[in-house]
């Protein structure tokens, strides 16, 4: 697996274009800031990154929604206000309390356990679908043709359902 250096130089080209292309000059949204955001959110996935064969495209995808997503934040933001009171007014009127955090929490455990307990093909199809990969790239990244691809994932989702539903009896 390549270090995260070596992976940011090799994209840093088509990230820059990509800021370039979609910040407008005028905005108050500096480029510079823009990319640490970019790279940020890119370590963040890259260390997540256990199959250690995440596909450039893949990363380029997490870079447009980086991109996204901070472009958002920034034209929501109205001029003059600190970043405390958006924290603060940004919060939904029906955020959950503690109770719900932790029920999402464990929730999220369960799944997590769930998925460890499936066969590892399983598991490791169904992650993968759950990161967002479709059944092509799964296909490339386990090595198998599409059918195969389609079907480990369709009975993993399938298997995933019915461990999640005899949790919740």
């Amino acid at each position: 697996m390549e270090s995260f250096e070596a992976l940011w130089q090799r994209l840093a080209g088509p990230i820059r274009a990509a800021v370039a292309r979609v910040r407008p000059p005028d905005a108050a949204l500096d480029a510079d800031d823009l990319l640490q955001e970019v790279r940020i959110r890119l370590w963040e996935v890259y260390r997540g990154d256990n199959n250690s064969g995440l596909s450039p495209s893949y990363y380029l995808r997490v870079v447009n929604s980086a991109i996204i997503d901070s472009l958002r934040r920034h034209r929501s933001r109205p001029a003059g206000r600190d970043d405390d009171a958006e924290a603060l007014d940004s919060l939904p009127d029906d955020a959950p309390g503690p109770e719900g955090r932790l029920a999402a929490e464990m929730q999220a455990q369960r799944l997590k356990t769930a998925i460890d307990d499936l066969p590892p093909a399983y598991g490791t199809a169904v992650a993968l679908y759950l990161q967002g990969y479709n059944v092509a790239e799964i296909a490339g990244l386990l090595q198998c043709n599409p059918d195969r691809a389609h079907n480990l994932t369709y009975r993993a989702i399938r298997e995933l359902k019915k461990r999640m539903s005899e949790c919740d009896e």
